[in-house]
């Protein structure tokens, strides 16, 4: 997989993203391959992270939700070669 560490608009239905919005293109999930959630960087304070690996069209995504005090955020962590 390759990094991408941008941002990345997602709808959800269920609290499950179903729709990825990534450079102008739409995406829709036919599948989440797994879920997961990591802790952060405790040292730095960074808040936890709910990733999710998704297939959404031709791409295998990996995509993660951040919420701080700034407000919340979906990137696009890693994208398939």
């Amino acid at each position: 997989m390759r990094a991408v560490e941008e941002e990345v608009h997602v709808q959800l239905s269920g609290g499950t993203p179903q729709v990825l919005l990534w450079r102008a293109r739409r995406y829709r999930v036919s599948g989440v391959l797994d879920e997961w959630r990591a802790a952060g960087r405790w040292w730095r304070r960074d808040p936890p992270r709910d990733y999710w690996l998704l297939r959404a069209g031709p791409l295998t995504a990996e995509v993660y939700h951040v919420r701080s005090a700034a407000g919340d955020a979906w990137v696009l962590s890693r994208l398939a070669d």
